[in-house]
């Protein structure tokens, strides 16, 4: 009897509307990761001509970052956004016209696309007339990562200009130092001229008041006939006036030599003509107003000229060159200011010239500009042009008179060749005062620049901690991506398995009507129904005595998968006092005198397990959802690896006692005595058995149950121990009564096995293996596909060659996989060889498509059983 023979097979609604609601979840995950990814590798566009970068990323900045620096960048590529529902029902509809081989789509795959759900329509946003998922929107700076590197550019660009301000300021400095040196120089020729005042190192003890002295004797002494008078003359004139430019006033003082101040020579009376310069005619307004002058003015002006006239009136030192006797002419042409002069003049000159050997071209020509300004308006003349001015005064002063004219050229030469060398002195202090400038000018930028290079260490700094937040926060927003990708992942899958299932009930139904049917015969039944029609009974009875429930095998040796293999050594952790079937059977523990070593193999154990992966094998999203079901194991389990054995000291049955609370099923599956190590055995069989056939009947039930029963399992958020509370039962039953009916009892059957007093630690075992299988049911393969990539490709593609793949899961050899294409199909055969730690090594048996180059893309699909 066939009540829907007629009834073309359904697919499953609710799973196509899931699909949907998943692809939102799944999408909007993405989107919070993709703002947070270009928060740290975001690079905005520049407004210059855009540079030429790897891949499809949008240049950077001309004037930051270069080819270079951004290819070292090495910018990971942001995840594209899952394929929305009509592009998956397309590929589904696309891969079976090519899997089937026909023109038109079979059933169901000809109904199109399924119409979208309310709710999926009230998410997409429009955007152009065009209905899209919401966009993500464009940051408005760099990302941190992108503003890391930048800084790091900025900063080395930053420490160049320090180095070369250094530079600059060194070689200032040593230009400054040349200077004082050159000045220096010429004070100890002045000191010598003047009767040997020392000079202190700086060249600022004698020629600090060269800026604000000057030489001017404009006056021929009246009487100049005699070799003595000559000789006064030139005492006169050495003595001349000594004007402080500074002061405004000019005092002049001459002094009248006498015939007893023949042992000084014109030097002597120079300085003491300086140095007796009146302080009596100062103005008034340097102390009535100092408001109204610099410190430098006050403090050093008046004051050095202070301490200048206060000196003693003899030299400090032997004079350079003493005259004993100005009678004799032979001597009257020896001058030693004119070598002085030239060597204060050519001083000058090259330290003009040092600065083209110092500096940059630009820095040089900037500098030798400013002095040679100082240079013109305080008038350094040089010695040719010098002698070629004396001479031209002293013809136009003396006329046709030869006599007077060799006079006047001795008067005119010492008068203007002290006034040049006190010029030179001037102008040597401009330059000093210029170039000392320069060096405060490029000092304050050094430090400006070091204040910018501490601002900047201060911001990557900054940008490295807000780089670790937020590289934090993507990690686990990608965690959650993946999550919800598994998701859409399984529903994908699931979707696909429906439709097959409704793809092939439909070819049978199709072959029962047409070939296979023999007579069609009408059953008068009641037209209406009262109640539900009764589930076949047979499969819901024992068949043995050693069936665990009915419609379970339980003389079947049964093998859960790697991923469950955890939880399961879990559960066989509980201790003996715990099972209802080994707590009577206390008394067959095992003896006291075997407690040290059986202790010592039972630590030995936890350590072992320990070291384990936490989940042998499985995809990452598996791997994902299993972690929080895991970390509660690892917590009782440390929790139990810190029981030890009791001692036995006075009672033998406290002693067991205690001793059951510590032993556990794994203890004496291995270790107990004949009879209770035969009834652990027994029981844990069972238990392996149960989980097994859990596994079996939950990929009976459809696949938005299970997906549903897994995520509520997965949150801690089922009444493990109570089916009938699960959400979804009543469209189970509908689907499979039998299969839900199995799985009630196999739960119920689960828990039966504690004791009543179990403690929490032991249920919450028992739990978490329940959970663990229906997260694995949901969103492991339960049909144990196994998938993969190509890991090392095939040097040709022929029968017999090896390749190296990765699997997600360890495939015994000898098993068959399939090769597919980037388009899905199946390109070629393969067969596992081996395993190694990281891959798998296959060989191709038959290749479907000649003509194709295998790489790193295609896809390794297949299943666990051969």
């Amino acid at each position: 009897y066939r009540a829907d023979l007629l009834d073309i097979p359904p697919t499953d609604t609710q799973l196509e509307s899931d699909l949907y609601r998943f692809y939102m979840r799944a999408y909007n995950a993405w989107h919070r990761w993709r703002q947070q990814f270009d928060k740290l590798y975001y690079v905005e566009p520049s407004d210059e001509d855009p540079l030429t970068g790897p891949g499809d990323l949008p240049a950077v900045e001309r004037r930051v970052l270069d080819p270079t620096q951004f290819k070292q960048l090495d910018l990971p590529k942001p995840t594209l956004p899952p394929l929305t529902p009509n592009t998956l029902f397309q590929n589904v509809i696309q891969r079976a016209l090519t899997e089937f081989g026909s023109s038109a789509p079979p059933y169901p795959y000809n109904r199109g696309i399924p119409a979208q759900p309310d709710f999926y329509s009230r998410w997409l946003v429009t955007e152009d007339g065009v209905t899209t998922p919401p966009p993500v929107p464009t940051p408005e700076q760099d990302g941190l990562v992108i503003q890391y590197a930048v800084a790091l550019v900025e900063l080395e660009a930053i420490e160049n200009q320090i180095r070369a301000i250094r530079t600059r300021l060194e070689k200032t400095r040593d230009l400054l130092l040349l200077k004082r040196q050159q000045l220096d120089s010429q004070t100890v020729a002045l000191s010598a001229l003047a009767g040997g005042v020392a000079g202190d190192g700086n060249g600022l003890q004698v020629a600090r008041w060269l800026p604000y002295a000057s030489l001017n004797t404009n006056l021929l002494p009246e009487e100049v006939s005699t070799p003595s008078a000559t000789s006064r003359s030139v005492s006169g004139i050495s003595s001349g006036t000594m004007t402080s430019r500074s002061i405004s006033g000019a005092v002049s003082s001459t002094s009248k030599t006498s015939a007893t101040g023949s042992n000084f020579n014109f030097s002597n009376n120079l300085l003491s003509s300086a140095l007796n310069t009146s302080t009596s005619s100062t103005p008034s307004y340097l102390t009535s107003k100092p408001q109204t002058f610099s410190a430098f003015e006050l403090g050093i002006n008046k004051k050095r000229l202070d301490l200048l006239a206060n000196l003693a009136k003899s030299a400090v030192s032997k004079p350079a060159f003493e005259a004993r006797e100005f009678r004799f002419g032979v001597l009257d042409h020896i001058s030693p200011e004119i070598n002085e002069y030239r060597k204060a003049y050519f001083g000058m000159q090259d330290l003009v010239t040092t600065i083209n050997d110092l500096f940059d071209p630009t820095d040089a020509s900037a500098l030798r500009k400013k002095l040679k300004v100082s240079e013109q308006n305080l008038g350094l003349t040089a010695p040719a042009v010098l002698d070629a001015q004396i001479e031209a005064e002293a013809d136009k002063q003396a006329g046709d008179d030869a006599t007077k004219r060799q006079q006047l050229w001795g008067l005119l030469a010492n008068q203007k060749r002290y006034e040049a060398l006190f010029n030179a002195g001037k102008v040597l202090t401009k330059w000093i005062s210029i170039v000392e400038s320069r060096y405060n000018q490029i000092e304050r930028k050094l430090q400006g620049k070091l204040r910018e290079h501490t601002r900047k260490l201060a911001q990557i700094e900054k940008l490295s901690g807000l780089i670790r937040v937020a590289r934090e926060t993507l990690e686990n927003l990608d965690r959650f991506f993946d999550e919800q990708l598994g998701d859409y992942g399984v529903a994908q899958r699931l979707l696909e398995e429906d439709w097959r299932r409704a793809h092939d009930a439909n070819l049978e139904r199709s072959r029962i009507l047409t070939r296979a049917v023999q007579g069609l015969y009408y059953v008068r039944v009641r037209n209406t129904p009262v109640s539900v029609p009764v589930a076949d009974p047979l499969s819901l009875r024992y068949k043995s005595r050693n069936d665990i429930v009915p419609g379970c095998d339980g003389d079947t040796d049964a093998a859960l998968p790697d991923e469950l293999e955890y939880f399961f050594d879990a559960v066989t952790e509980i201790p003996m006092q715990y099972w209802a079937d080994l707590k009577p059977q206390r008394s067959k523990l095992p003896a006291f005198e075997k407690f040290d070593y059986l202790g010592q193999l039972r630590q030995a154990r936890f350590k072992a397990r320990s070291q384990r992966l936490t989940v042998n094998a499985g995809t990452d999203t598996l791997q994902a959802r299993l972690h929080t079901v895991h970390i509660q194991n690892q917590s009782m389990l440390k929790q139990w690896s810190r029981l030890t054995l009791p001692a036995f000291t006075h009672s033998s049955v406290q002693t067991q006692a205690r001793a059951a609370t510590v032993f556990s099923l794994e203890d004496l599956s291995q270790s107990g005595t004949r009879s209770l190590r035969s009834e652990a055995q027994a029981l844990r069989q069972k238990l392996e058995q149960c989980q097994a056939c859990l596994l079996e009947k939950l990929a009976q039930l459809p696949g938005s149950i299970r997906l549903q029963w897994g995520q509520l399992a997965e949150d801690d958020r089922i009444r493990v121990e109570q089916v009938s509370w699960w959400p979804g039962l009543e469209q189970a039953e509908q689907d499979d009564f039998n299969a839900t009916r199995t799985v009630s009892e196999l739960i119920a059957w689960w828990f039966r096995q504690l004791s009543d007093d179990a403690d929490a630690a032991s249920r919450s075992a028992m739990r978490n293996m329940i959970r663990a299988t229906l997260i694995f049911a949901s969103l492991g393969d339960p049909q144990e596909i196994v998938r993969g990539n190509v890991f090392v490709a095939p040097r040709v593609v022929l029968p017999g060659e090896r390749f190296r793949v990765k699997l997600n899961r360890r495939v015994l050899p000898g098993n068959r996989l399939q090769l597919l294409d980037l388009n899905q199909q199946v390109a070629a055969e393969l067969s596992v060889v081996d395993h190694s730690p990281d891959s798998t090594q296959v060989r191709i048996v038959n290749v479907i498509q000649p003509n194709i180059t295998i790489n790193s893309r295609f896809a390794v699909v297949g299943r666990t059983r051969r």
